[in-house]
């Protein structure tokens, strides 16, 4: 996006993927705190929902400041165990007499007859369930032969998740009749819906089994996910396009503590402050803004133009451009109807963006390109300066002695001339002390100007 588009809306598809993740993060720590609550209810513990969100946050901010490199060794075998119970649970209740296959089919003809939108407004707020599988974009580089790799496993990972969840989502509603989902107290969806099925169909000591591994499901996958947010913070901010501090790593644990930190009060902030349902929707919302820019990128960078020629792909999209156009305007769609609030975090972020990138990555980017075209300037003056500075031999000078100069590079030995092209202190004290005015106070300008941001020391050094 960032070289499609430019710094501008890089900024804000990093800061919108940033917030994708985190609130994804957020959703898994509410969940958390459903099926914890489900635990300790069981064994007669008062617990309260926002204290436990809290203090599991606090403690996966911890792990990842820490460096958990081996957490990952436990996700595995956790959301394997977990999985295979679902599945073998809901292969049960396949051969099951009492289960009616025409319950989900009739529900879903009949409410799509009557308002064919909430189809499409199911499939956005659930969209942010699917996220994960464009991290396997992002270490790209280090999968063997990706040009042939990578997007077979994308597509496989993302056929066999979109059949995981119609499978148990189907087995789930032709099981339990009635609105078990919803709570019997206020009518609200429940937050634990897994549970309440399999305690239904199954037993309630399966169902609490069921819910502690949901318990360390939901922990790890917050883990991973602020993980992966702090990243684009530090990624960013190592690109000048957000404050340096947040791209500094802890001396001890070597981990971006800053962006951690920043990533996990914000997460607070937004389960604090966020109904559940608004916090899928602006998951989801952010991360269909952020697949449509992506889209489009791809449509630019395919564009025949001398600026994109550095765009190799070594695998490119069948049906170029319309399966681009098709994303781009069903993203929009998606977006567009999940209605005002996810409209909302969409503009706050591109505001974010915007505010982030003009108060301060533009006067970053603004410097570097400066020095960028400074150091090119010398690059291509260089043999010319060289030479001049050679026919000079005959001049008994040496570095000067001011306070206010400080050469970059060490000078010559007395009674020749400095050689170095990127001495500004010698062009200076040369413009003095010689008729070759014209040669140095240019050079002298040029340097200035491609160190102007860079502190020089007021040390006094005299020639070697």
């Amino acid at each position: 996006v960032e070289r499609s588009f430019g710094p501008l809306i890089g900024t804000v598809s990093g800061l919108g993927l940033w917030a994708s993740f985190l609130l994804k993060s957020a959703f898994a720590l509410i969940g958390f705190s459903a099926y914890m609550y489900v635990v300790t209810n069981y064994f007669d513990i008062t617990s309260n929902s926002t204290l436990l969100e809290m203090a599991a946050l606090l403690l996966i901010i911890i792990l990842n400041i820490l460096g958990i490199k081996k957490v990952k060794a436990f996700q595995t075998p956790i959301l394997a165990l977990t999985t295979a119970l679902i599945v073998i649970i809901c292969i049960i209740q396949l051969f099951d007499g009492s289960t009616d296959f025409s319950r989900p089919l009739d529900g879903a003809f009949e409410t799509s007859k009557q308002n064919p939108t909430l189809v499409a407004e199911a499939a956005a707020l659930v969209f942010v369930a699917y996220a994960g599988i464009y991290k396997a974009g992002a270490i790209g580089g280090e999968i063997k032969r990706p040009e042939k790799n990578l997007h077979k496993s994308m597509l496989i990972s993302l056929f066999l998740i979109t059949a995981l969840y119609v499978f148990v989502t189907f087995i789930m509603m032709a099981s339990v009749d009635g609105e078990w989902w919803l709570n019997k107290s206020d009518g609200t969806p429940r937050e634990d819906p897994i549970f309440a099925f399999v305690d239904a169909v199954a037993s309630s000591k399966i169902g609490l089994a069921l819910a502690m591994l949901a318990v360390l499901t939901m922990i790890s996958g917050a883990l991973s996910g602020l993980l992966a947010a702090s990243r684009f913070l530090f990624a960013m901010a190592k690109d000048s396009l957000l404050p340096n501090s947040l791209s500094e790593t802890n001396k001890k644990f070597e981990t971006p503590h800053l962006a951690i930190i920043l990533t996990g009060i914000t997460m607070g902030v937004s389960i604090l402050t966020l109904p559940v349902k608004d916090v899928a929707k602006l998951a989801s919302g952010f991360q269909i803004m952020v697949i449509v820019a992506l889209n489009i990128s791809v449509i630019l960078l395919r564009q025949d133009k001398p600026k994109f020629d550095w765009y190799k792909p070594t695998f490119k999209s069948p049906l170029f451009p319309w399966i681009q156009i098709f994303g781009t305007i069903a993203g929009a769609y998606l977006v567009v109807i999940m209605g005002q609030k996810a409209i909302i975090g969409a503009l706050a972020a591109a505001v974010i963006g915007l505010a982030t990138y003009y108060i301060y990555g533009k006067k970053i980017i603004n410097q570097a390109t400066q020095i960028s075209l400074n150091l090119q300037f010398l690059k291509s003056n260089q043999e010319t300066l060289v030479h001049s500075s050679l026919s000079l031999t005959n001049h008994d000078v040496s570095c000067p002695s001011e306070s206010i100069y400080q050469p970059v590079l060490p000078c010559s030995v007395p009674g020749a001339a400095c050689i170095t092209p990127v001495c500004f202190a010698f062009s200076a004290n040369l413009a003095r002390k010689s008729s070759v005015f014209s040669l140095t106070s240019g050079f002298a300008s040029i340097v200035s100007t491609l160190f102007r941001s860079v502190e020089l020391s007021s040390t006094t050094t005299s020639s070697d």
